[in-house]
């Protein structure tokens, strides 16, 4: 369908293993976060197994690539999660960032 066109947002998202293991409490988190005067984020937090999975809002800076190799990852965006989730918990503030990602919605 040549004539359809097609377009997407960009979402960043992280893996982060908890400090020392410890364990994390099952739930997801919806969460809205001031960051300036009028400007708020929204990264949503969900408890896994082994890690904890974090992703934030998309962005539509980039059209979608032919193929899922050309996804591009902006690291900032992705270290921006990281800082958001750590100020709601010092369990991950002090763990390990697993991966960092990015795909289209």
């Amino acid at each position: 369908m040549p004539d359809c066109p097609i377009s997407g947002l960009r979402a960043h998202s992280i893996t982060i293993s908890p400090f020392k293991d410890q364990p994390v409490s099952p739930y997801a988190i919806f969460t809205e976060l001031k960051t300036g005067p009028s400007l708020y984020t929204s990264p949503e937090i969900y408890a896994r197994k082994d890690e904890v999975y974090v992703c934030g809002e998309g962005d539509s800076a980039v059209d979608v690539p032919e193929t899922t190799d050309d996804v591009e990852v902006v690291k900032s965006k992705c270290d921006e999660l990281y800082v958001q989730v750590a100020k709601m918990s010092s369990n991950l503030r002090k763990g390990t960032i697993l991966k960092r990602q990015a795909c289209y919605l």
